[in-house]
């Protein structure tokens, strides 16, 4: 399951041999699942945001979960979901900064590191 808001795992190595992180980080208006979500037949339309307008488990795939193993599979993957409703027309927008959700990332991604040494990736959608 991915959660709404910080970090959730999609998928780690099951043999513990892990050679970096990739974390994906969705853009304003965008959500953790959707925006890296393609459709299944006919494909899913998308908006501005990247968001799917299919709902998930109808065809499409999230590919950071079901693709992205199989092609690095010593990799640990995670995605990132910060409130992204700037505009605050259909709920209330978030009080925070670009930099303080940028902070949080940087606070989890400081909490996953067993070493300095490790490497972290990081895509973002814009």
């Amino acid at each position: 399951m991915v959660n709404r808001h910080g970090l959730s795992e999609l998928y780690s190595p099951p043999d513990g041999n892990m050679i970096a992180h990739i974390i994906f980080v969705h853009g304003l208006f965008g959500h953790p699942q959707k925006t890296w979500t393609a459709g299944g037949t006919g494909g899913a339309s998308h908006g501005a945001n990247g968001s799917s307008s299919k709902g998930v488990g109808d065809g499409s795939v999230f590919w950071p979960q079901k693709l992205l193993p199989a092609v690095i599979p010593d990799a640990k993957i995670f995605t990132f979901g910060y409130d992204a409703d700037v505009d605050g027309f259909f709920t209330s927008a978030s009080k925070n900064t670009i930099h303080q959700h940028a902070q949080n990332l940087l606070s989890d991604l400081a909490d996953l590191r067993p070493s300095p040494e490790d490497v972290s990736l990081v895509a973002h959608q814009s």
